[in-house]
């Protein structure tokens, strides 16, 4: 008996491989494909209506499971093998250490935002923006203009003895949108390791070290200077640089 579920267990698996390993039937028609691939084009439906579309056209793949998995439990190997297909057919996206990071950075320069008295909004589109900061006067009236903010954090910041300031690579793409923008941009980097933030008025940058822009191919290296710590304060005076 023991033998014979596993058997037959197996047996109605491989012949359910090879069919769907074959050409599915599926209502648009036939197609080729593998397992996987067929699943995977079926994810843009519900999990369920792809479960059921396979049992429509073979037969119930829980059926099969069962099979095996009464023998194996007898075993005491059982693998847990529809935990794994069930894994796999719910492929969520993933929370990764970079959007962490990411979100401490941007949570750090809100907070100097906030004790300043201002508001960050965030900008969830990223064409070279990460926030906009509306600033307010000592009677809480919000002010004409904002500035807006680039923020980039890092595990690894690295200083340059010799520019006295921390790297960090910038686009020529952002670098041209941010040059001929009459609006106050705010690049931001984010030491994660020592929680602490350096900035850099990039348009200011540029007119000062008289960056030739044609000159730059893809990624251009800027140092933000050791002295630019990211407080409040400095949130004031980006306030003050746009409202000259």
């Amino acid at each position: 008996m023991l033998y014979g579920f596993v058997l037959l267990g197996f047996a109605q698996l491989i012949a359910f491989y090879n069919f769907l390993s074959g050409s599915v039937r599926c209502g648009a028609g036939w197609m080729g494909c593998s397992q996987l691939e067929w699943l995977v084009k079926n994810l843009g439906q519900s999990c369920v209506q792809a479960k059921q579309k396979i049992i429509w056209e073979f037969m119930d793949f829980g059926k099969i499971l069962e099979f095996i998995e009464v023998g194996l439990r007898k075993w005491g190997v059982w693998l847990d093998f529809s935990f794994q297909i069930n894994e796999r057919l719910h492929m969520r996206k993933r929370r990764t250490r970079e959007h962490i990071v990411a979100d401490l950075g941007y949570n750090h320069f809100e907070k100097h935002v906030l004790l300043a008295g201002h508001v960050l909004t965030k900008i969830t589109s990223d064409y070279g923006y990460d926030g906009l900061v509306n600033t307010f006067d000592s009677n809480g009236e919000i002010e004409h203009n904002f500035f807006l903010m680039q923020v980039k954090s890092t595990e690894n910041i690295r200083f340059s003895p010799k520019h006295n300031g921390f790297e960090i690579n910038l686009s020529k793409r952002d670098l041209s949108h941010w040059l001929f923008n009459p609006i106050v941009v705010v690049v931001v980097l984010f030491d994660l390791k020592e929680e602490i933030a350096y900035y850099l008025h990039i348009q200011d940058y540029i007119y000062k070290n008289k960056l030739d822009y044609d000159s730059i191919n893809k990624f251009i290296q800027v140092y933000l200077p050791a002295q630019n710590v990211l407080t409040f304060y400095a949130v004031n005076y980006f306030r003050s640089a746009k409202n000259p």
